[in-house]
């Protein structure tokens, strides 16, 4: 067992006042819900997991009673749809498996299914499954046009063959025993095939890098910090030289099939869906000049405390977005996304959230939700610090580090979890996410800097792995013969796993 799980796992934090008060709000939201009122069911437990949620920047007061925050999210979600909401159901439902996920590894599935909680494990998930299939293959059928149809096919079909030249560098991690397995070096000569061919740079770690930045020697971080976290460091490590217009970063298992599909093509085709004003998807020399400066910052007061250097970071990189925004779009024009507005009026979320709507970071969502496999992020302030805010998740004592799901838990904690808290900041911004999620005003329920590509054209999945998470087209046959034309293919181990330990 690493060392740092021994703080967490069969730790039981449930007791005392405040998660009395929580399973109070729980019993009446489930009162409610069982007479029909859902607004009453959804605003009750809206604004009771929002206050365990926050301070944002900590996931202890989410993690530490995990059992009870995934029932009261189940509960969430089922009177979400049962209110006419299945896309903010859904995204519900996606934080109560991470919710639940945390005891299950933390304290095992008797712990959860025999607990005070209305909450059973092989349920959360299955729930999870079935209503992502329902819902976001409609989504995404009315958001992509070309959802169903390959890589190759979509950008075709969309024009996306970009005349713009981008510098791309493909990082990966592949810190494998050469004497045990060759995975590294399979996954080495296939990446360096296609970069080699495009002209892109190739970057890969063989040991988990660890950035080196201001927060070095003050994160506290683990040293059995899991090596999956360590793709945000590296990224950061990418971003922070300026080299480069866009990172993409590529798990050590996911593997090239389509040699003449250019990264290019792939980011235009996500600006053509993105449908905000991106500003350029080259980045200009001043705004690469200035991740530079966040990159190599570093305090004059060398014996700040961690939490003071935070602080301070965060304000100097909020200056230096302000400064890049100006300059990419002109001036500050008016947010064009409701979930945009919502977040920057949430004083308890971090403003730059919802400031920047262009197309900042590509990713893809395959059956539970997102999947940080294949990703794409553009050199800019604001993608650099959006990554420095999901790395900060690991500093110090924080039971985010040893989620099951990683660095993927981080991600989804910036990208998606803002918009769920948003929702109920108040009375009036309850009533202004009285409907559902849509692409137009909400994204989808994610942040409006991040757009997600069909997992179809991004992050294809062997048969095998596609059927148990939901994730296939039609029959598996349809499916096998449509994995031959995948621009990318992906062996998620942790992905099948997770399924595994419930089936």
């Amino acid at each position: 067992m690493p060392d740092g799980m021994k703080d967490f796992i069969g730790r039981d934090y449930c007791g005392g006042p405040r998660w009395e008060r929580f399973y109070a709000k729980l019993g009446h939201a489930v009162e409610a819900h069982n007479v029909y009122d859902f607004p009453t069911c959804i605003a009750t437990l809206g604004r009771a997991l929002r206050e365990q949620f926050l301070p944002i920047e900590s996931s202890e007061g989410a993690f530490e009673c995990a059992t009870g925050m995934a029932a009261a999210s189940q509960v969430l979600g089922n009177c979400l749809e049962a209110y006419g909401m299945p896309v903010r159901a859904l995204r519900q439902r996606q934080w109560t498996s991470i919710l639940a996920s945390y005891d299950f590894q933390m304290k095992g599935e008797e712990y959860i299914d025999q607990s005070q909680w209305p909450l059973k494990w092989e349920e959360t998930i299955s729930s999870l499954l079935t209503t992502k299939k329902a819902v976001m293959l409609a989504a995404e059928d009315r958001r992509h046009p070309w959802s169903q149809r390959s890589t190759k096919d979509a950008i075709q079909s969309a024009g996306a063959n970009s005349s713009t030249a981008l510098k791309i560098a493909i990082v990966s991690v592949c810190d494998y025993n050469a004497n045990e397995t060759p995975l590294a070096e399979l996954s080495r000569r296939n990446k360096k095939a296609h970069a080699d061919k495009h002209g892109y740079d190739l970057i890969v770690h063989t040991k988990s890098p660890v950035l080196q930045d201001a927060f070095t020697d003050k994160a506290d971080i683990y040293a059995s910090r899991p090596p999956a976290w360590s793709k945000i460091d590296a990224v950061m490590e990418a971003l922070g030289t300026a080299l480069y217009d866009w990172v993409m970063w590529m798990d050590c298992d996911s593997y090239f099939m389509t040699p003449e599909v250019r990264l290019e093509d792939v980011i235009a085709l996500a600006e053509v869906e993105h449908s905000v004003n991106t500003g350029s998807l080259k980045p200009s020399r001043r705004t690469k000049a200035r991740v530079k400066r966040l990159a190599e910052w570093r305090p004059s007061n060398a014996s700040l405390t961690r939490a003071k250097l935070l602080r301070k970071y965060d304000r100097l990189i909020e200056k230096i977005i302000e400064e890049d925004l100006k300059e990419v779009i002109g001036g500050s024009p008016e947010s064009s996304k409701r979930v945009s507005r919502l977040i920057q009026a949430d004083p308890e979320l971090p403003e730059m959230l919802g400031k920047e709507e262009g197309l900042q970071i590509i990713t893809s969502e395959d059956g539970l939700m997102l999947n940080t496999g294949i990703f794409f992020v553009k050199c800019t302030p604001w993608s650099y610090w959006f990554m420095h805010k999901t790395r900060s998740m690991t500093f110090a004592r924080s039971p985010m580090t040893f989620h099951p799901w990683w660095d993927q838990t981080g991600v989804m904690w910036w990208l998606s979890l803002p918009v769920q808290l948003a929702a109920f900041a108040n009375e009036t911004s309850v009533s202004e996410q009285g409907d559902d999620y849509n692409d137009k005003d909400d994204n989808l329920g994610h942040i409006p800097a991040v757009h997600f590509l069909p997992q179809r054209q991004l992050n294809v999945y062997p048969p095998v792995v596609a059927a148990m998470l939901k994730t296939h087209i039609g029959s598996p046959l349809l499916y096998m013969i449509l994995c031959k034309s995948a621009f990318l293919l992906s062996l998620p181990g942790r992905r099948l796993y997770s399924v595994l330990q419930w089936m």
